[in-house]
């Protein structure tokens, strides 16, 4: 449901092809949070794959092989219907002079990667997943040249880029896939947290309690970079250090772990305390940092331990639509493309070739609506999917069909 409100804003916030809503030189606190607010919807997605993974090789007593194949065939659908359906739900113009890495591709990715990891005991699958979340950012400041193979490997891994293959395709990578295998492989060895070993009030507790340190390690984790910012010339190299060559050595590594841990984009204070939360909140999510994922998750898990055992109106409603998640995904966008399409072929006519030639940013600067009207249209895009989520649910439930079942 919030995603859906990101790409509400997407197609109709009236300076969503102008700017970014986490550029501080433009934004406004609104459509800052508006857009912050969506940052949990990918890493809950991811955690809760992996979660879910657990529970399906529980419930169905399932070998460590009959749950690779399971989740190989379920990770190359995703895989698929990014680069098809959901490519055009986009963009509604078929062209592949490129193709790209979305949520749904790195998903898919990060499930063949625990095909793979799954075999490993759960302590050493825990162990590693929070080795790559703690230590990727230390990546950062790696780059891949002239070579174009080693460019999309590394893009695929740890590289938000655009990877020209050839004078006539490329391939944009915006979901980098190493911290998501990283989290999909934490999820599923706290997969039997959500098992009946366990009661509501204690899997209630332990969620809590993770969610809240990993809170406060992101707020402490954060004001502490800011303070080693400050002091990062203390690292700097001196003529005196030449002649030391562990002195060097020490440095350089301080100094990379300064600039690199956590996160690539440090906060700074700006012109008053409002701007410099939001600045302070603008963690890197392409590719998903250790900070980012800290301040999503802890808050996630929270959620998730209040909702314990609770069933009331909101709980119902929420689960018509989390009952069919890649339906309300595929859906939803083409819902949201299609409005949009429809507002422009009313307001700006002139301007439909252009839009369907997936090239919104030539729009008129007075398109669009301001963000109240945004959320607006966001609880109209929900009132329309919900008879859907609905009914295809209830279809699913009642088909006999394997691919219902996946899908």
């Amino acid at each position: 449901m919030l995603m859906a409100l990101d790409h509400c804003r997407d197609f109709f916030h009236l300076y969503a092809f102008q700017y970014s809503p986490e550029d501080l030189n433009f934004t406004t606190p609104l459509v800052f949070f508006t857009r912050w607010i969506t940052h949990f919807c990918a890493p809950a997605f991811i955690v809760l794959t992996g979660i879910s993974a657990y529970l399906y090789q529980h419930k169905n007593s399932l070998t460590h092989k009959e749950l690779a194949s399971y989740l190989l065939i379920r990770g190359a659908i995703l895989i698929v219907l990014e680069i098809t359906v959901v490519r055009f739900g986009w963009r509604f113009h078929i062209d592949y002079s490129s193709i790209g890495g979305l949520v749904l591709w790195a998903i898919g990715w990060s499930m063949i990667a625990l095909a793979a990891l799954s075999y490993l005991p759960k302590k050493i699958l825990f162990a590693l997943g929070i080795f790559i979340l703690i230590g990727h950012n230390m990546l950062d400041s790696f780059y891949v040249q002239d070579n174009k193979t080693l460019q999309l490997i590394w893009a695929f891994l740890h590289e938000n880029s655009f990877v020209s293959l050839s004078e006539n395709f490329g391939v944009r990578i915006l979901y980098p896939v190493l911290p998501i295998i990283g989290i999909i492989a934490v999820g599923f060895s706290i997969g039997s947290l959500f098992t009946q070993e366990y009661s509501g009030a204690i899997r209630s507790g332990y969620l809590f309690y993770f969610g809240l340190i990993l809170t406060m390690l992101f707020l402490s984790m954060r004001f502490f970079q800011f303070a080693a910012e400050q002091y990062a010339y203390v690292f700097y190299l001196t003529p005196e250090d030449l002649e030391h060559k562990w002195v060097i050595f020490f440095k350089k590594i301080t100094l990379h772990v300064v600039e690199h841990f956590g996160d690539p984009s440090p906060w700074a204070v700006q012109e008053n305390l409002t701007y410099t939360i939001l600045s302070f909140l603008s963690t890197t999510k392409y590719p998903m940092s250790l900070f980012y994922t800290l301040m999503t998750l802890g808050p996630v898990l929270m959620i998730l331990s209040y909702f314990e055992g609770k069933r009331t109106w909101f709980t119902k409603l929420t689960m018509i639509f989390g009952k069919v998640p890649l339906f309300f995904y595929v859906i939803h966008l083409y819902l949201i493309h299609g409005l949009a399409i429809l507002v422009v072929a009313i307001s700006y006519p002139d301007s439909i070739r252009t839009i369907t030639q997936a090239d919104w940013t030539k729009l008129s600067m007075n398109y669009g609506v301001s963000m109240p009207l945004v959320y607006l249209i966001w609880i109209g895009v929900l009132i329309l999917l919900y008879p859907m989520c609905l009914f295809y649910g209830r279809f699913r439930a009642k088909s006999k069909s394997k691919l219902a079942s996946i899908l």
